[in-house]
């Protein structure tokens, strides 16, 4: 199993040491960040295979900074993976803020990610795939 990685569109596929160098010294690895009060809910592709075991390698990867679910974590296979566990992660950072009473249950989730989408733009994720992807085009 290869241990580098680099992006092409979604799609994570192998590629020797120097590609990998090459590709993550030009392109951004963010796939979407979502900001709760304290927290910072962060899904990156990583690009070096952090399964050290039997099984599926672990390129994505989503991280809590901050607040009560702080260096909370999970690592996924593909972006479609890491784009619901991201929005996974969001609902439980949410539940546990409501839980603590930091932010009124009638802040749904879906409102969280209205905020994302209004502070990254609408189609916030195309744009992120292609930073990522080093596709870039301008927006009307």
């Amino acid at each position: 199993m290869a241990d580098f990685y680099k992006l092409v569109g979604k799609q994570a596929v192998p590629c020797t040491l120097l590609e990998w160098s090459v590709f993550f010294n030009t392109r951004n690895r963010c796939i979407i960040k979502t900001k709760i009060k304290d927290s910072v809910i962060s899904t990156v592709f990583l690009g070096i295979n952090h399964n050290f075991g039997p099984g599926d390698p672990l390129l994505f990867e989503t991280m809590v900074f901050g607040g009560p679910l702080n260096e909370e974590m999970n690592r996924y296979t593909t972006w479609e993976e890491a784009e619901e566990g991201h929005t996974e992660m969001v609902k439980a950072v949410v539940q546990r803020l409501v839980n603590m009473h930091i932010i009124s249950s009638d802040q749904s989730v879906n409102q969280i990610v209205a905020l994302t989408e209004k502070k990254y733009g609408p189609g916030s994720m195309e744009k992120k795939l292609n930073r990522a992807t080093g596709n870039f085009y301008n927006h009307p």
